[in-house]
């Protein structure tokens, strides 16, 4: 009767260390997030002669760009899970998501060029951009983007029932609605900066690992909105091809692919 009393004690002690463990994995849904972007494309659409000397670049490349992230998952059920206590689903809410993209100051123009040398077919951007740049400062093109987000999260532990360190591993699945505001600094054929701005809804889905309080991931990002100018140095202008300042909106369409580092409390 003793040894069965013992070997209950020891039972509902290793049940109780592994529940406290799986309940540990579970409860570690809020975390800070930081981005390193990879890539990110921006291309204009429906663009021409006109909209082109207004600032308005056909596409760039990202030089470099980053992202922080704050977020909370709320899963479900709240007690066991499914599959013998692996899988959770949820809702994933991001409370502040900023965005900073530098681009290459080489847009590609499909072979054109500004208004006056592209029906001649003698333009060089980038040569003209260095000759104007020796005689004033000018920005390069640049982006910032501040939204929230909202979406379903899909969380697993694969190895719940491991004896070592893979236990604690844990993938989440996720995409997110996130409206938000943008900010975007061009440069012209001319060597002058345009900033616009507009209200733009991002979609996203991604994949990270997470292990006790560490998380590795991969995401993808689409977006697309029309920015309105907000400042240009050349404010009421016309030249042969019609007017080419003051308050105009361009569309934009932006995609994305980063890699995220994190933390999880």
């Amino acid at each position: 009767m003793k040894k069965l009393l013992l070997l209950a004690a020891v039972a509902f002690g290793v049940m109780a260390q592994t529940a406290k463990a799986d309940d540990e994995i579970w409860k570690r849904n809020y975390g800070i997030t930081v981005g390193i972007l990879t890539h990110q494309g921006l291309t204009a659409q429906d663009y021409d002669l006109t909209s082109m000397a207004n600032g308005v670049i056909p596409h760039l490349d990202s030089k470099f760009g980053f992202s922080f992230t704050a977020s909370t998952s709320y899963l479900w059920p709240r007690s066991e899970g499914w599959a013998d206590d692996r899988i959770k689903v949820g809702v994933d809410v991001r409370w502040f998501d900023l965005t900073f993209v530098k681009y290459k100051n080489d847009p590609t123009y499909d072979a054109l060029g500004s208004i006056g040398d592209i029906l001649n077919g003698n333009y060089n951007y980038n040569d003209y951009i260095e000759d104007m740049e020796e005689e004033e400062f000018n920005l390069d093109p640049m982006q910032l983007n501040m939204s929230v987000g909202i979406g379903p999260v899909v969380s697993v532990i694969p190895f719940s029932d491991a004896d070592n360190g893979l236990r604690f591993l844990r993938a989440n699945i996720y995409g997110h609605f996130m409206p938000g505001a943008s900010a975007l600094i061009t440069k012209d054929a001319a060597g002058d900066n345009h900033a616009s701005w507009a209200f733009v809804p991002t979609w996203d889905l991604g994949i990270n690992f997470q292990w006790k309080y560490f998380v590795l991931g991969f995401e993808g990002r689409w977006a697309s909105a029309k920015y309105k100018d907000l400042i240009s140095e050349d404010e009421e202008s016309w030249d042969e091809t019609g007017y080419i300042g003051g308050d105009t909106k361009t569309k934009y369409k932006n995609a994305s692919f980063r890699i995220n580092l994190g933390f999880r409390f």
